[in-house]
């Protein structure tokens, strides 16, 4: 049975147009103010890198086919909350960015998601419910809210999401929220008071009033 990999490409970028940490005499990364430092990686070596990335992925999944998303928008999510991702403002912009998506939409094909209102993670999962022979490849954490099987490329592990699974994960966002993301949820809630009623629930049965 044919397997469909959906590639959700938007982590790649962050791998492969960082750049070329600096080395001094020894071969040893250089620091300064306990931070590594960088030079500008030449496009050809990202370019290079990132085929090389793709093609592993898609041997190491066994996968048939493949399709990929990247560029989605989390704007929207800005008219609700506008401290959604604010800790991540002071990021350095990645250098050729616009020239790796064009890379990507022209040598692989990927999905370039200019102007539509919704990430790339939502389009991914979207195109995994309408395609049954299909799983998704990503390190999105949000993926963990919803059931399935994904492979994630940073702990070299396929991940499934069991029903029970993502119940838990979604209340747990609810409650304690995702700092990760700027998200706060019920103020002074953290993920203590969540296991401690989660699992009063789950023994009980009962509805629980918070």
């Amino acid at each position: 049975m044919n397997k469909t990999a959906i590639i959700d490409a938007d982590f790649l970028f962050y791998i492969v147009l960082q750049g070329n940490k600096v080395l001094d005499e020894l071969g040893e990364p250089i620091k300064e103010d306990g931070k590594f430092v960088y030079i500008e990686k030449p496009f050809e070596q990202a370019c290079s890198e990132i085929d090389n990335f793709i093609t592993n992925l898609l041997n190491v999944t066994n996968a048939d086919s493949y399709t990929g998303f990247f560029g989605g928008s989390s704007n929207y999510r800005l008219n609700y909350n506008p401290e959604y991702k604010a800790n991540r403002k002071d990021l350095q912009p990645l250098l050729n960015m616009k020239e790796m998506k064009c890379y990507l939409a022209d040598k692989w094909k990927f999905n370039w998601l200019v102007g539509q209102n919704f990430e790339t993670d939502d389009v991914c999962l979207s195109f995994n419910k309408e395609n049954v022979n299909s799983f998704i490849i990503s390190p999105d954490k949000d993926l963990k809210y919803t059931t399935g099987i994904r492979y994630c490329p940073k702990k070299n592990e396929w991940l499934n999401t069991t029903e029970e699974d993502a119940v838990y994960f979604f209340w747990q966002s609810m409650i304690v929220g995702d700092a990760a993301d700027g998200i706060i949820a019920l103020k002074g809630k953290g993920i203590k008071y969540f296991e401690r009623l989660f699992n009063l629930h789950i023994k009980d049965k009962k509805n629980i009033t918070l």
